[in-house]
């Protein structure tokens, strides 16, 4: 997943602040519901998005986020990361500067260092 060396989740290093599902904040009701707007590849690994939402809801079945999948995306405020999901790579969500929310599953065993890179208003919930 790129050159960034990837750390063990929840180990990871970034400028987020972290709570549990407890405290999480109730989603929104509009979510993302048509595959076009993802680009999953024959391994289930999302290597790209392409819709316009705010609430992101990445389908069922997604194992991995790739590199740059959401990078420079500024209208997600939410993301849903379902279980299942292993991996979030390099630079996934770099310069998200909206980005207030990601709802990680138990699943993810590896974020990349810099895969919040510039997500200023992030919080991440676990």
């Amino acid at each position: 997943e790129g050159n960034g060396a990837s750390v063990p989740a929840p180990a990871a290093k970034t400028t987020t602040t972290t709570t549990t599902k407890a405290e999480a904040p109730k989603k929104a009701s509009t979510t993302v519901s048509s595959s076009a707007e993802f680009d999953i590849d024959s391994d289930n690994v999302l290597q790209k998005y392409y819709g316009r939402a705010s609430i992101v809801e990445i389908p069922d079945g997604v194992t991995g986020i790739a590199e740059d999948a959401f990078v420079g995306n500024k209208t997600i405020t939410s993301v849903v990361i379902p279980e299942g999901v292993t991996t979030i790579g390099m630079n996934a969500f770099t310069y998200c500067k909206n980005l207030e929310s990601v709802f990680l599953p138990r699943s993810v065993t590896n974020i990349n260092k810099i895969a919040f890179a510039d997500c200023e208003k992030l919080t991440l919930y676990w």
